[in-house]
């Protein structure tokens, strides 16, 4: 009899190191997770590659990019096309 209780506290006692484990698993797993939304809020709107380019010959808009037409000097405003109508931006 002493035998068998042995083994049940043994068992016990492996449950209770394996949901001790799973916890701190599921915690490291809502940790990472919090950590990665938190880094996409903060970088805010994603930023497109721009190919390498010579100074005002890209207009930056809010959302995209597009080549300046006419390029001009950097900081002035310029107009990239959309689907939706021209949108204004600046020349960088």
């Amino acid at each position: 009899m002493q035998c068998d209780r042995y083994v049940d506290v043994l068992a016990v006692r492996d449950r209770r190191h394996y949901a001790a484990s799973c916890s701190w698993r599921r915690c490291l797993v809502l940790l990472i997770l919090l950590a990665a939304i938190t880094l996409s809020l903060l970088v805010g709107t994603a930023l497109a590659q721009v190919p390498p380019h010579s100074p005002g010959t890209i207009c930056y808009t809010q959302f995209f990019w597009c080549w300046a037409q006419p390029p001009g000097p950097p900081g002035s405003t310029c107009i990239c096309p959309s689907p939706n109508g021209p949108v204004s931006g600046v020349r960088g």
